[in-house]
């Protein structure tokens, strides 16, 4: 069974989820159910969890698992990816990726620790 329950266990967590919540009322996305404590509690095992939203459909992804998988995916389409190397430069034409002279190809995932960026070539 895929199921998910967010829980609060100390009051400076309740209301996290109101934000995303929102944003998934507005676009009729919204999944998840609000909880009494009680009923937290007794799904958790634990009488620490003080509030909490459940939702029948979602779950979490692992995103050391994912982002292996994604790779090892992508390599066996052909992509050739750079780990731990300096980027020396990017423009519109190409990135060079590495001390080499060759240039990357037509499509550039850059991801950092600040977010996801992608730059595709015209």
């Amino acid at each position: 069974m895929v199921d998910e329950i967010f829980t609060a266990t100390n009051s400076a967590q309740t209301g996290g989820l109101e934000a995303t919540l929102a944003a998934l009322y507005k676009h009729q996305l919204n999944s998840w159910q609000v909880w009494e404590a009680k009923k937290v509690q007794q799904h958790a095992g634990s009488e620490l969890h003080q509030a909490g939203h459940f939702s029948p459909v979602a779950a979490s992804v692992q995103p050391g698992k994912l982002a292996r998988g994604l790779k090892r995916v992508a390599e066996q389409l052909g992509v050739r990816i750079y780990e731990n190397t300096p980027m020396l430069a990017i423009n519109d034409n190409a990135v060079k990726p590495t001390n080499s002279n060759k240039d990357a190809q037509h499509k550039v995932v850059i991801n950092t620790r600040k977010g996801l960026f992608m730059r595709r070539k015209r």
